[in-house]
């Protein structure tokens, strides 16, 4: 991992980084979470009280409005990490970043 966002800041690529797991950004989408988890225990039993079945694709009435929730609960959990190419405490996640750059980059074709 260190390896990867190493090469990333040398590169100038902006790398998004969750940790324990990708699926903790889909959580915050429906609830806190501010303490440590495996990633077994968020896959098998937090998740699926909101997404049953998830198996990597996210159901169409996936909640994708909940955005500025999930990126509130995501910056109450690892305030500081705020930044690309590094990776955070347990649990934290930069998704919200990648999120937002494509939102601003839709909203400036838009314009």
């Amino acid at each position: 991992m260190e390896q990867a966002l190493a090469l990333g800041r040398r590169e100038e690529v902006k790398v998004v980084v969750s940790n324990p797991c990708f699926e903790l950004w889909l959580l915050y989408h429906f609830q806190e979470l501010t303490s440590g988890v495996h990633r077994t225990v968020l896959l098998k039993e937090k998740l699926p009280k909101y997404l049953s079945g998830y198996n990597k694709r996210l159901p169409v009435n996936f909640p994708y409005a909940a955005h500025p929730k999930a990126k509130a609960r995501a910056l109450r959990a690892a305030p500081k990490h705020t930044e690309t190419c590094h990776k955070g405490p347990n649990p934290s996640t930069t998704v919200w970043l990648l999120i937002d750059a494509i939102r601003n980059a839709g909203d400036a074709k838009r314009r």
